[in-house]
């Protein structure tokens, strides 16, 4: 039984989170039809849609998944499946190189500075540990942020999706993959690639260091200039309390590190020393990065279960009377449909112009269509769809001296009215100062599609009540062009 409350469509069109395969082929095909039009041929993808699901988010998915060619999508996103994980492995091989490197720069001419290499091998990947922490509590409180690897991967995706895939949603499988790396899911993968780029670091400079120490001698000594030897005592006996308290190494004296200083170790020094330098890169860099590692794979496991769609979005909600029986599709207003105060018919100024006609977030298909029908009897201003454009329309109506006779906004039935709709209307009818007719186009859509015609007519009737217009429900003949004669009669009598 559809409910009876009016919160019931908000919970409806709050978003509970899908898995990531749906995500990304349910916001593919959005960004395809808002770049193309409606998807053709999706009767039966939307029958499908209202057995399969009770949510309107869960519809959305079921429509994308029976849409034609879902079996291409499919293949796509393994294939994106597969160079993801090429992307981590790049990412390890990278860590890898950089690490061995990076020990031999610090083992040169069989000498090692102790402070030096220390600073190399784990103060720099530590640093990058306090960015990254940085980083992920600045990306909490601003969700969709990106950063630097996060743009890297997006501008990887741009190129490779129209290379590596083959559907006809390539593009947009590649803008929806993109799109995803600011989500939860994304961060996660990101995060956990970052931490295997560090832990690969940590291993290849410790796999380095043992091959080094194990085929030849290496002096190990520190030095200083400005500081002095307590100072570079207290220093190491802080970075050998942990490793310490793990039971790694027994505890060093005071006399063993200051031996350490130029020119003053022994042959057993020089061992006790090089594994120090070893147990130090495994335990301050390897260590930390595994477990965030591990944490970020077991959160990504999570994540990936539950995205959230943008439910908000103009394609999502012009599905929605589609997609849900009458009655389940009411969204949270601030007062039920029934209760919106009523106002008296807007009349036609005295002297007056030609008629405006307006389109009202129609699909790529319907648009111009009713200009063209009317041909010269109206002034087409256009689509009334993003902000920039209402605001433009209304500076238009405002400017127009006389004003027009009567104010035609051509909206589909196909579309369910709320109070924003009714606002908009509000608004573009006061800037034309003259007598408004709404449209309806898209009944023959409504009923092929089993919809209840005569209940969405009255809805939009009750806002035309609120907004003081009437309503003028336009059919197709059987060729597809639009019957508008009683709308002409309407004009030409108004002349």
């Amino acid at each position: 039984e559809p409910c009876s409350n009016p919160r019931c469509g908000a919970q409806r069109l709050k978003s509970n989170g899908i898995e990531l395969d749906d995500w990304l082929t349910t916001e593919s095909v959005r960004r395809r039809e808002q770049r193309v039009g409606r998807w053709p041929d999706d009767e039966a993808a939307i029958l499908i849609a209202r057995e399969s699901a009770d949510s309107f988010e869960g519809r959305l998915v079921q429509r994308a998944r029976a849409l034609p060619g879902r079996g291409s999508v499919a293949q796509d996103l393994k294939v994106l499946k597969r160079w993801a994980r090429r992307f981590l492995v790049a990412l390890c091989l990278l860590g890898l190189a950089s690490g061995w490197l990076a020990a031999r720069a610090s083992a040169a001419d069989r000498e090692m500075d102790l402070l030096l290499v220390t600073l190399t091998l784990i103060g720099l990947p530590t640093v990058f540990l306090l960015l990254w922490f940085l980083v992920w509590m600045f990306s909490f409180r601003r969700t969709r942020s990106r950063g630097p690897l996060s743009g890297i991967a997006a501008r990887g995706l741009d190129w490779l999706g129209p290379r590596v895939f083959r559907s006809e949603m390539a593009v947009e499988l590649a803008q929806s993959a993109a799109a995803a790396l600011p989500t939860s899911a994304g961060r996660w993968w990101l995060s956990l690639g970052t931490h295997l780029l560090w832990l690969f670091f940590s291993i290849g400079a410790a796999i380095a260091l043992v091959l080094y120490f194990s085929l030849a001698q290496y002096d190990l000594s520190w030095g200083t200039t400005i500081l002095d030897e307590q100072t570079v005592v207290q220093l190491v006996q802080g970075l050998a309390w942990l490793p310490r308290e793990l039971g790694l190494i027994p505890p060093l004296s005071n006399e063993f590190i200051e031996r350490g200083r130029v020119g003053g170790l022994a042959g057993i020094d020089r061992a006790q020393w090089a594994r120090f330098l070893m147990l130090m890169v495994l335990v301050y860099i390897a260590l930390p990065r595994l477990m965030l590692a591990a944490l970020s794979w077991l959160r990504l496991r999570s994540v990936r279960r539950r995205l959230p769609l943008a439910l908000g979005q103009p394609a999502y909600l012009r599905l929605e009377s589609d997609l849900m029986n009458h009655g389940e599709s009411e969204r949270l207003l601030d007062k039920p449909p029934e209760l919106w105060p009523e106002r008296a018919l807007r009349s036609r100024p005295a002297t007056s112009g030609r008629a405006v006609l307006i389109d009202l977030e129609l699909e790529p298909e319907s648009q111009g269509a009713m200009a063209t029908a009317l041909a010269d009897r109206v002034v087409y201003l256009g689509l009334a769809d993003g902000r920039a454009q209402r605001a433009a329309l209304e500076e238009a109506l405002q400017a127009m001296s006389p004003p027009p006779g009567e104010l035609l906004v051509v909206c589909s039935l196909r579309r369910t009215p709320d109070r924003g709709a009714a606002r908009l209307l509000g608004r573009l009818a006061d800037a034309a100062r003259s007598g408004v007719v709404l449209v309806m186009i898209d009944l023959d859509s409504v009923q092929r599609r089993g919809g209840s015609a005569r209940a969405r007519i009255e809805d939009w009737e009750r806002l035309a009540r609120h907004v003081g217009a009437r309503v003028q429900v336009i059919e197709r003949d059987a060729a597809g062009a639009l019957l508008t004669e009683p709308l002409v009669a309407e004009l030409g009598s108004s002349e």
